[in-house]
């Protein structure tokens, strides 16, 4: 049996599953947790048969990103109750939390406490429920910031336009400066300027890399935008494995040897 995906030779070029968009994120349970290892577990067949090396685990931690009062409560008095996916799964989940724009005083105790002492390798950015927040109200940077000094990682989506369904991905970005610099939670700005609208990812490749051109004034700039399409994961042909890559070089970054400079740095096994 494949389960209703592509084959497992196919599954096995892929390493990482992004099962966020389940019921389970939405409302893990009364007990913080059950209704998430109903959720992976249900996955495992596919899971094992893709060989994939991990799956992702967008968690709530108790700081006002639901509707569920109870469940708020219990994961501030319980904490542990977070982790008990990760326990199950030491190994194959990749732990990242939710935060609240709307608090970023306890967003920011939530990432010393997640990802500075605990497990959590990063952070996610709702675009919508009881945290969400445009993505140009300033109380990002500060999150952008800490998230980038504890190392972690920042997990961002879009919106196809064609379908109105999620992209997920990552966006790598590289410049060369002629002078001028900018922060670094400025270009994570840029990016989610440009992906929180219908959008498609070929567009959205060479907007950031033309607003970054403007406002660093220099040509010296490469984005490349590595991402799943919900469009294709969770309908139609539902292949959960394929993600699509798109590219924008700018300047020097023309030159072969500066292109492969920057894509040995991200190491993604597409070939350009």
């Amino acid at each position: 049996m494949n389960f209703g995906l592509p084959s497992a030779e196919t599954l096995r070029k892929y390493r990482i599953w992004d099962a966020y968009f389940t019921p389970s994120f939405s409302h893990p349970g009364s007990d913080g947790s059950r209704n998430l290892i109903d959720e992976i577990e249900r996955s495992m067949p596919a899971v094992r048969l893709g060989q994939f090396e991990k799956v992702c685990y967008f968690a709530h931690v108790g700081i006002g990103t639901t509707t569920d009062s109870k469940l708020e409560q219990l994961l501030q008095s319980k904490p542990e109750l977070v982790l008990n996916p990760l326990k199950r799964w030491p190994n194959r989940l990749l732990g990242m939390i939710q935060l609240n724009l709307q608090n970023t005083a306890r967003s920011l105790d939530a990432l010393t406490q997640w990802l500075h002492n605990g497990p959590m390798l990063g952070a996610y950015f709702p675009g919508s429920g009881p945290g969400a927040a445009n993505c140009l109200d300033p109380r990002v940077s500060q999150l952008v910031e800490k998230v980038a000094e504890l190392d972690g990682v920042i997990m961002q989506h879009t919106w196809l336009k064609t379908h109105l369904l999620p992209i997920v991905g990552k966006a790598h970005i590289a410049y060369i400066s002629n002078g001028n610099v900018v922060g670094l939670s400025k270009m994570n700005r840029i990016v989610q300027y440009y992906a929180q609208r219908p959008q498609v990812q070929e567009r959205l490749t060479i907007q950031i890399v033309r607003e970054l051109q403007e406002v660093l004034n220099t040509k010296d700039v490469a984005c490349v935008i590595d991402a799943k399409h919900l469009c294709v994961n969770q309908r139609g042909i539902k292949d959960i494995a394929s993600s699509t890559v798109t590219c924008e070089f700018g300047g020097v970054f023309k030159n072969q040897d500066k292109k492969q400079e920057f894509l040995d740095y991200i190491k993604l096994p597409t070939k350009f």
